[in-house]
């Protein structure tokens, strides 16, 4: 069998391309493929990708599109320890700590400025005292002058040793506290913050900021104010007083009876984390089964 095969003449010159109409050109649909490197003979496919091994349930179409969701074996979340409503009340309470401080400070201050005053005041009546014994001693003596030098002398307070000071110091401290068991607490109160004023650094310092914490909350009627001044000052100045436990378990009850339930709560746990051996630390976790 003979092939036949035709033979285009080569004269025939390849036929004009006249570009379409504007109108017909916006007619024809220009979402096909473009011609360039597109070859007519390749075949496509068309099927939705899957997973290498994926195994195609019963039933199920083989054209439907499968998408699996990421698998979450073996994640761990890691969640907070405490509860955002917990950290929220956590930050108010320090927030509320942090009024209160400042509050604190500036009734430090105060109170700062009132020692100052009396140690003042106390200066002037020992010299008014001189004053009216060398007026006393003019009038009854004949060389008035060598009597006011000789009053001057004996009534002007003298500069005490370092020993001598810590004597006043105890003899001053058992008077007060004899007034506090006494029950004499106005008296006791005005006993402690005069020897604060004469010796405000002493040995006896830590004791008076104790007891006239007690004092003051002791009163009738309580003096909150000024026994929560008292026991932040022995904690703030002397932090490793021997009164500090009985002082913040102290300062915990001062919060209660002022309406603060939860920094009443949280000094009284301080109390029994920081000295557990101590008898504060038994008071505070009775006191706080209360709460």
């Amino acid at each position: 069998m003979v092939a036949a095969v035709l033979v285009a003449p080569v004269s025939i010159a390849a036929s004009r391309y006249d570009p379409l109409p504007v109108e017909q050109r916006e007619a024809v649909d220009t979402n096909y493929p473009s011609a360039i490197g597109y070859d007519s003979q390749q075949t496509t496919n068309d099927a939705p990708i899957r997973p290498q091994n994926a195994t195609q349930p019963a039933g199920q179409n083989s054209d439907q599109h499968v998408i699996s969701a990421p698998s979450t074996a073996g994640v761990q979340v890691n969640k907070p320890l405490i509860s955002s409503g917990e950290q929220w009340e956590l930050y108010n309470q320090l927030q509320q700590m942090q009024d209160e401080l400042q509050v604190l400070r500036g009734s430090l201050e105060r109170q700062a400025h009132e020692l100052e005053q009396m140690k003042r005041q106390q200066r002037e009546r020992y010299l008014d005292l001189d004053h009216r014994i060398g007026q006393l001693k003019k009038t009854t003596a004949q060389d008035p002058v060598p009597s006011i030098k000789g009053a001057l002398v004996n009534e002007l307070p003298v500069a005490l040793s370092v020993e001598g000071r810590v004597a006043k110091d105890v003899k001053q401290y058992d008077a007060a506290y004899q007034l506090l068991k006494e029950r004499k607490f106005s008296e006791a109160i005005f006993a402690f913050q005069a020897l604060l004023a004469d010796s405000p650094s002493g040995k006896k310092a830590p004791y008076c900021e104790y007891w006239l914490g007690e004092l003051h909350l002791a009163s009738t009627p309580s003096d909150l104010d000024n026994a929560k001044t008292h026991f932040v000052r022995l904690l703030t100045q002397y932090p490793g007083h021997g009164k500090v436990p009985d002082g913040m378990y102290k300062l915990g009850t001062v919060f209660d009876k002022a309406g603060d339930n939860a920094k009443a709560r949280v000094t009284l746990k301080r109390v029994i984390k920081d000295f557990p051996g101590s008898q504060a630390a038994k008071l505070a976790k009775s006191y706080l089964k209360g709460l």
